[in-house]
């Protein structure tokens, strides 16, 4: 709410946000691996781990002052959690591994906010979430008829920030009391 006289007098607005978006967001890093492939084997192949963040939830509180009558400087902070999904892209189709994995970390962000009609104004916003470190591990098993078996094991420690700038267009809901 806005302009609230129990609101201390240095802050003109103060609301409390649960948001959630799907993303399609990707990053990529190539690495090499040489996997053991028994007692006296070994082999090796290129792999390019490929994580994409699926969705995040953001439980945030905003403040902010007017800079006027219609525009409104504030900040956020809050906590996000985001579900990932980890590929390992092979040239070795055997070690090709898949695995999905939580990650949550703070988010802090600022923004302006301009109202461009009774109930309508238009945003602009930067964020930033970092991730607290995650460590993920997938393992392949192929057995054949024969006695034999070779094991692939992929493990990694997920450590990453996301920058986002946001725009968008509000519309607030008229409140009657």
């Amino acid at each position: 709410r806005c302009r609230d006289p129990a609101l201390p007098h240095q802050l003109d607005c103060l609301n409390l946000e649960l948001a959630t978006e799907l993303s399609s967001l990707h990053g990529y890093l190539r690495l090499h691996e040489t996997p053991n492939l028994g007692v006296h084997q070994t082999g090796s192949s290129s792999f390019r781990p490929n994580t994409r963040a699926r969705w995040m939830t953001s439980a945030l509180a905003r403040a902010g002052v007017l800079a006027n009558s219609e525009t409104l400087l504030y900040g956020i902070a809050g906590w996000s959690l985001a579900g990932f999904d980890y590929q390992t892209l092979s040239t070795n189709n055997f070690y090709e591994h898949s695995n999905k994995f939580l990650a949550n970390g703070p988010t802090v962000g600022a923004g302006i906010e301009r109202k461009i009609g009774e109930n309508w104004s238009i945003r602009s916003e930067y964020r930033y979430t970092h991730f607290l470190p995650v460590n993920v591990s997938s393992e392949v098993v192929f057995s054949s008829s024969q006695p034999s078996t070779q094991t692939s094991t992929v493990a990694g420690r997920f450590e990453n920030s996301m920058h986002v700038g946001r725009i968008g267009i509000a519309y607030e809901m008229p409140v009657t009391r």
